[in-house]
């Protein structure tokens, strides 16, 4: 009974998953390992004789990149477009830190080449460079490629907890500085928040004039939902006549209605409510008679009386100028009688329904040709390099993200789906590493320089880390949060982002993981096979 439990790999996944979500939670002073328990149950596992299929490691992999990359997409491009060149500069400098201080203490205590370049891929958790440096070993040192994976064993999970441990430290130490930052940008995305504001109409100019007339979206971006005129109120219409005193219901950006008040005259606290029988409501654009038209074609307030007020696309509100083009997956906010809404919503998509249910076909779409991308060789002189299932996964689900569409198909997802494809694609991808970590780890008995491969690891794991930190930030002075984000991608350490996330109760730094992730991908595939050549000359 017991040997046809052991050999049955789906209670052997479950078990995995169920015992380290339960260590996991254990709470030490407000420290624990969370779902990273389940790499350390799947070694004990696979150290009792227990086997998992790879394809639960290559699954876990593509769940876990493409949701970060769906998560940061929407903002990827416009944090890398400012700080690319640091991001870069960064990888290059992490990874170079452990190549350098690899080599050197490779040869104070005496390390075969295959066993360093197996050692620094374990450091820094990095499978492809692992892949990378075994290729390479099979054409110069051939019957050394198996020492390299089992030094990857040892050295894998003093990388993996160090970092996981840092993450979850340093925001415990620099919780005020933290607290100042997240208060910071809370300021700065209230700016750019939408907000309804009332004015009193006190310039004459505008009195008698129709708001198509006054071209408002070229002066400011706010649009007008309705009108107070003495106890009369209105919704607002292209034709609609403005006359002194009319109270205006107007929504923008601070900014934006700042630049209206000084059109119209002076900011009033006057109750507008909605007349008897108007509404606002939230609807889903699914309809492709909607989806791809800008709102000015559409003539939504001459067909269907209404007005709209706000567009999210994602968690991004946007101001509806009449320029602006719908997408599938968008949600607009629209002011209008009851009844025309209604007509309007059996047009255009349906109600409150923002992407609560996710489009499994375009899910698979941009994972199997994120999978396709990563399988395709690229030449790099004399290297040659893949993506691998991390890398193309994560730079499809990166522009789709950003793009939000293909075709008139939204390739926005739930937050849920997103944060369950994150979790799950972790654990898979821990317990097929642990499981095959501890498969290997029966062997490392006989293996010389045992206690120097694990010194030499952890001496690489944390002289990158550290180095890492001073550079991001105390040089490149890019906030804390974010420059812990940062580092994990450079170290390509999904699960310590993961540890990051839990820990401050933030998405913020999967945005800097996934601009510095790439780069680090492609480095570290490099650097693994340069590594064998370095070792083969200074290591001999």
């Amino acid at each position: 009974m017991l040997q046809n439990l052991i050999t049955n790999q789906l209670i052997i996944l479950l078990l995995i998953i169920l015992i380290g979500y339960t260590i996991g939670n254990i709470n030490i002073r407000g420290i624990s390992i969370g779902n990273s328990a389940c790499l350390f149950v799947a070694i004990a596992a696979g150290m009792l004789g227990a086997k998992i299929s790879p394809i639960i490691t290559e699954i876990g992999i593509v769940f876990f990149v493409y949701s970060v990359g769906l998560q940061a997409g929407p903002q990827f491009l416009r944090i890398f477009n400012r700080r690319g060149f640091k991001f870069a500069i960064l990888g290059l400098f992490t990874i170079a830190i452990g190549g350098i201080f690899t080599l050197i203490f490779a040869k104070v205590f005496k390390i075969s080449t295959a066993a360093a370049v197996g050692t620094f891929a374990g450091a820094m958790t990095s499978t492809p460079a692992l892949a990378a440096a075994t290729d390479t070993l099979e054409m110069y040192l051939p019957k050394a490629a198996g020492t390299a994976a089992l030094a990857y064993a040892v050295a894998y999970p003093f990388g993996l907890i160090s970092e996981i441990l840092f993450v979850q430290i340093v925001p415990r130490i620099y919780a005020d500085i933290i607290k100042r930052d997240r208060e910071i940008e809370e300021k700065e995305r209230e700016k750019q928040d939408f907000k309804i504001k009332k004015y009193r109409l006190l310039n004459p100019t505008l009195s008698g004039k129709i708001i198509e007339d006054i071209d408002l979206h070229s002066i400011c971006k706010v649009n007008l939902t309705r009108i107070k005129r003495g106890n009369e109120i209105k919704l607002c219409f292209p034709d609609t006549v403005l006359e002194l005193n009319d109270i205006i219901v107007a929504v923008g950006t601070e900014a934006e209605l700042s630049k209206f008040k000084l059109l119209v005259g002076e900011e009033v606290d006057v109750e507008v409510p909605l007349q008897v029988g108007m509404e606002i409501k939230d609807i889903f654009i699914s309809s492709s008679q909607i989806a791809g038209r800008a709102l000015r074609d559409l003539n939504l307030r001459e067909l269907y009386g209404i007005t709209v007020t706000r567009v999210y696309r994602g968690d991004v509100a946007i101001t509806p100028t009449g320029s602006l083009i719908l997408e599938a997956g968008d949600t607009i906010r629209v002011v209008g009688i009851k009844e025309s809404i209604e007509r309007f919503i059996k047009i255009a998509g349906s109600e409150k329904r923002r992407m609560d249910d996710t489009n499994i076909l375009i899910l698979a779409f941009g994972m199997f040709a994120g999978t396709l991308l990563g399988m395709i060789p690229l030449n790099i002189g004399r290297f040659t390099i893949k993506l691998g299932l991390a890398g193309g996964p994560l730079l499809v689900a990166l522009f789709l993200g950003h793009k939000g569409k293909i075709g008139k198909w939204s390739t926005r997802v739930p937050s849920a789906t997103k944060f369950f494809l994150r979790d799950i694609g972790l654990v898979f991808f821990l317990i097929g590493i642990g499981v095959n970590t501890g498969n290997k780890l029966i062997s490392t008995a006989g293996m010389e320089n045992l206690l120097s491969v694990f010194l030499l690891g952890v001496i690489i794991a944390l002289a990158a880390m550290f180095a890492s930190f001073f550079l991001v930030y105390n040089v490149f002075k890019i906030p804390l949060a974010s420059s812990l984000g940062a580092i994990c991608g450079a170290k390509t350490s999904g699960v310590s982002l993961a540890a990051l996330i839990k820990t401050i109760k933030d998405e913020s730094p999967a945005i800097t993981y996934a601009a510095v992730y790439p780069v680090s991908i492609i480095i570290l595939t490099i650097f693994g096979q340069i590594l064998v050549y370095a070792g083969i000359s200074f290591l001999k």
